[in-house]
């Protein structure tokens, strides 16, 4: 699945604009975790440890570590995304 398609999925779900930082992305993550997770929809946690993996690859980065290291936590979390165009869906039927 593509970024641009977790990114048009997380828009609107958090009916916010496109994320345009790393920051931005983690917020809307955090945001869409919260909203599928009220209409108890199932794997809505996995946004939250992605944001997790998000924000401790942005730390990597700031405290200088390697791009492996950091590529690492980026790979765990969109692992984790790979539901999120279900979850999107489902909560679109939901709403």
């Amino acid at each position: 699945m593509s970024s641009a398609l977790h990114a048009t999925n997380l828009a609107s779900l958090t009916e916010e604009p496109y994320a345009t930082t790393g920051a931005d992305l983690i917020d809307q993550l955090r945001e869409a975790e919260d909203r599928l997770d009220r209409a108890g929809i199932q794997g809505a946690d996995d946004l939250g440890t992605a944001a997790g993996l998000l924000d401790q690859a942005l730390d990597v980065e700031l405290d200088g570590g390697t791009p492996l290291e950091q590529g690492v936590f980026v790979a765990r979390a969109a692992d984790l995304l790979r539901e999120l165009a279900d979850m999107t869906a489902e909560y679109r039927a939901m709403v």
